[in-house]
């Protein structure tokens, strides 16, 4: 079952600055995510824990993905890494290993937890299902600045990404980035991605809905992100990511409005 937003939801509102163009600031962003119930320290789970998340940053940065459990019930963990497609793979490696260290210091002995950090994101559970309090946890980071002509911008923004979740949701991969012309000058970038593990439905279900919730939340504004525990989106109006990423095969995708007049 896919996220979903509920009152309790974490929106955190987030400055996207202006200066750099392909992370969301200069310095780390870490949301965490850690369950209530605990382990006993140095036991058996924090020990298989402890080696699960070594191993999923070992192994994720090659492919942008990895999963991995270990041992045995009582003390069986899961674990996933992912990396936002943006990175290459050193900065796919340097993210997780980060992350790792990340959630170990904030979710110190929570048996169930996640985090994204910057653009990587890990968890780790004693279950292989997502849980109904990861499924409701999301994160809004929004771009404070206003677009100007919101509701024909609101429009590109619904075609352009809701494209991409119906094309990314039938890929290998479970993601896509795209872009849309908003006006002469101004471009918007999109890029969804789902945990590679999930069912296309899941996938498409997920993105969806963070769709809609970050056009709910931050009508009119420039840009920003939807994170979660199965799938991520983001979309702004500057570059963050690499061209050559876009597939060959064009987008079915609204064409170049016209310039917007000035106020």
């Amino acid at each position: 079952m896919a996220p979903h937003s509920s009152p309790q939801s974490s929106l955190r509102l987030f400055l996207l600055f202006f200066a750099t163009i392909f992370q969301l600031a200069t310095s780390a962003n870490i949301f965490p995510k850690c369950s209530d119930s605990n382990f006993t320290r140095n036991s058996t789970y924090q020990s298989n824990r402890n080696q699960l998340l070594s191993n999923l940053s070992s192994a994720g940065w090659r492919t942008g993905f990895s999963f991995h459990t270990i041992g045995e019930d009582p003390n069986q963990i899961f674990g996933r890494a992912l990396c936002n497609v943006a990175l290459n793979s050193s900065g796919c490696q340097t993210c997780l290993l980060n992350a790792v260290e990340a959630i170990k210091t904030n979710c110190s002995s929570s048996i169930r937890g996640g985090l994204w950090y910057d653009d990587g994101f890990v968890r780790y559970s004693n279950t292989n299902s997502i849980t109904s309090d990861e499924e409701s946890w999301s994160q809004l980071l929004y771009n404070v600045a206003n677009i100007s002509n919101p509701d024909k911008f609101e429009d590109v923004y619904s075609n352009l990404m809701g494209s991409l979740a119906d094309r990314a949701a039938n890929s290998t991969n479970l993601y896509k980035v795209g872009t849309a012309k908003f006006t002469g000058s101004i471009t918007l970038y999109g890029l969804v991605q789902c945990i590679r593990d999930i069912s296309p439905d899941d996938c498409y279900t997920c993105l969806q809905q963070y769709i809609s919730q970050f056009q709910a939340n931050a009508w009119g504004k420039q840009g920003g992100v939807m994170l979660g525990f199965q799938c991520y989106m983001r979309n702004d109006i500057y570059q963050y990511f690499n061209l050559s990423l876009i597939d060959a095969m064009p987008p079915a995708l609204s064409p170049e409005l016209p310039l917007q007049p000035k106020d």
